[in-house]
């Protein structure tokens, strides 16, 4: 790959992150360290729907097709906070804790990705 051309694409991906940053904040918000505890958060069932509505959003728009592989961990991450949410809202705790790991470890694997592309958060 041309240098011109990798800095494109590297351009295509931090704009596409910059619009996802802006849209679905709450799920930024959730998934860091400052967030509350999770068995804090008011409005669980909210924050769910958000969730899955950010899912819905981030499957179906554009995207770069070298973010592919962000994109798809982004959506396990996703996934697996609207469920740790869900299991919260059940009051199976352990599940929930589980649940927000795996948020956690798929998130990381995004931030990779990005830090690999010289895109920090």
């Amino acid at each position: 790959m041309h240098r011109g051309t990798r800095v494109s694409t590297d351009q295509e991906i931090r704009q596409w992150w910059k619009r996802i940053k802006a849209r679905h904040q709450i799920f930024f918000h959730l998934i860091s360290d400052e967030a509350p505890a999770i068995d804090d958060l008011q409005n669980v069932k909210g924050f769910i729907l958000q969730l899955a509505k950010m899912y819905e959003q981030i499957e179906n728009d554009d995207c770069p097709e070298k973010a592919q592989k962000i994109r798809s961990y982004l959506l396990k991450a996703a996934q697996h906070l609207r469920e740790s949410l869900e299991k919260m809202h059940d009051n199976q705790l352990l599940e929930s804790e589980i649940r927000m790991e795996g948020a956690k470890v798929d998130y990381s694997l995004v931030q990779s990705e990005l830090l690999k592309r010289g895109i920090g958060e």
